[in-house]
């Protein structure tokens, strides 16, 4: 469908958490764009969508998605995993740097924006690294960076070593108003919860002094998420957000069959750990929800020492309403979904994550109420690597749309 015609979504319950709505109504797309969004819209145009029963939400956003191009292509590539990215809902991701070469100058940042134009379906905002290679010792020009298109930065695989390094990434950060994502593991107590608590300590006493904004990655653990909602609340604190992923509020180390696809990074932890940071969902402590993405080869992961991973992208959503919709202690679709929309577009500064009169039309429809069972071979992705194999689970996206036009129906 060209993005000249009129399409008219008929039916939904719409949930736009930036507007803090949540009602039955039709939304009525032309060129692109929201024009309209109100109950019994009479119009005969040619591209219908009953979407009775369905959820019409923004299209989700993912903080952290590691899309493997350059260099490992063989993992995922651009266009595989943005294909991933609106079979899940997606219509935004951010692509780590952690590729070979790594995303640390002007010219690969074009390069990520050039083959997501040419993939033609998520958008794709690319993350720069901290340092140059990831090395840990030189810092990339970061301005520069900024111009070419990057959203945040990041050493995401690992931490900024040096302290001293990390308190002029910060500072750096903070005079051009852009957001530091933060792996957070001391490298020399590798997969211990105190190697994660370390490092958010660290780096949120030194964000505080450079007035910076800090986003913690992959939260997962409960004195972590502790730490976050207690430095929150500190008066005059300064810009903090967390992410949470799914793996880590639906698994903790008992369901580790030991098979490859159950090793990620951070690990998963313990049952406590996992209620905690489920109940940070529910209360509001932490600020999104976000994938962490991370496909790998199946002979990699059938190795002694397989790399730390999993996808993410056809999951996500169907995991987070189990955990926060089908369970015990529901929350808000409206709050779930703002997790996934609103929050994430205001951490990266970008006009996305609403449906509201003159917006680009980035949507996906949800059948809250479908059953599937994971099965990796029906991925996209060219990642398998799931812990979630054979599980049952309920939610599918049934259209994505990306400024108006269908990119995904199931």
């Amino acid at each position: 469908m060209g993005k000249n015609s009129a399409l008219l979504i008929k039916n939904g319950r719409v949930i736009d958490p930036a507007k803090q709505f949540d009602a039955i109504c039709d939304v009525l797309i032309d060129n692109g764009v929201v024009c309209a969004v109100r109950p019994h819209i009479e119009l005969a145009a040619r591209n219908t969508i009953d979407a009775t029963g369905m959820w019409v939400a923004p299209g989700l956003i993912d903080l952290h998605t590691h899309l493997r191009e350059p260099g490992l292509e063989y993992k995922e590539t651009i266009k595989t995993g943005a294909l991933a990215a609106v079979k899940g809902g997606f219509t935004t991701v951010c692509a780590m740097p952690n590729t070979k070469p790594v995303i640390d100058g002007v010219e690969w940042i074009r390069f990520v924006a050039n083959r997501a134009k040419e993939a033609d379906y998520a958008h794709v905002l690319p993350i720069a690294s901290i340092t140059r290679n990831q090395e840990g010792e030189e810092l990339v020009d970061m301005y520069a960076l900024k111009r070419a298109g990057a959203v945040a930065f990041s050493e995401d695989g690992k931490s900024v070593a040096s302290a001293g390094v990390m308190q002029k990434a910060l500072a750096q950060a903070a005079k051009i108003d852009m957001p530091v994502f933060d792996h957070c593991e001391e490298a020399t107590l590798p997969g211990y919860p105190d190697a994660e608590d370390l490092i958010i300590a660290r780096d949120m006493l030194l964000a505080e002094s450079a007035g910076a904004r800090l986003h913690i990655c992959h939260l997962s653990t409960a004195r972590g998420l502790d730490l976050v909602r207690l430095w929150k609340k500190r008066a005059g604190g300064f810009r903090l957000t967390a992410e949470v992923c799914p793996h880590h509020f639906s698994l903790c180390e008992l369901d580790d069959t030991g098979s490859g696809n159950f090793k990620m990074n951070p690990p998963l932890r313990s049952k406590a750990d996992m209620l905690s940071l489920a109940d940070g969902v529910r209360h509001g402590f932490v600020d999104a929800i976000a994938t962490d993405h991370a496909p790998h080869s199946p002979q990699e992961k059938r190795q002694v020492n397989p790399p730390g991973g999993i996808v993410g992208l056809e999951t996500a959503l169907a995991l987070c309403l189990e955990t926060f919709i089908y369970s015990e202690n529901p929350v808000a679709p409206i709050d779930l979904i703002a997790m996934l929309t609103i929050n994430p577009a205001k951490i990266l500064g970008i006009k996305s994550g609403a449906i509201s009169l003159g917006a680009q039309a980035d949507i996906c429809i949800i059948d809250p109420d479908e059953q599937w069972t994971v099965n990796p071979s029906d991925f996209v992705s060219l990642g398998k690597n799931t812990p979630y194999a054979g599980r049952v689970l309920r939610g599918v996206v049934k259209y994505t749309l990306i400024n108006g036009e269908i990119k995904w129906r199931s």
